[in-house]
């Protein structure tokens, strides 16, 4: 879709019937290229913590950045697990690459890289 955004077909909504993966729902994308693309808000929470670094705006960034964060921090709380010390976000992909293709996902199939 245009800028990045996810479009409609990419949930099954729109897709034709070859186009959407077996076992797509309205929570897990047809589309393989950004399925598991779940690590944006880690992203998003490193720059928060960068921009405050350079800006110093204490006030933004307790008013606006840090309850995108905490909010963040919950999502990955609820969704994923600890193991041996490193938070397992599985399934997961880089955003078009690395995609895991099965439904459901299987750890054996899948490129795994658990984060520290």
């Amino acid at each position: 879709s245009q800028y990045g955004t996810y479009a409609s077909g990419d949930f099954g909504w729109t897709a034709k019937k070859d186009q959407t993966c077996k076992g797509a729902n309205a929570t897990t994308p047809a589309n393989p290229n950004i399925r598991y693309h779940r690590e944006g808000g880690l992203e998003l929470s490193f720059l928060a913590v960068d921009w405050y670094s350079y800006t110093g705006d204490l006030k933004y960034f307790g008013d606006v950045l840090l309850p995108q964060i905490i909010s963040y921090v919950e999502y990955y709380a609820q969704h994923f697990s600890i193991k041996d010390g490193r938070l397992d976000i599985f399934p997961a992909q880089s955003l078009e690459t690395w995609q895991c293709k099965d439904m459901p996902p299987l750890r054996a199939k899948c490129v795994t890289n658990p984060t520290p």
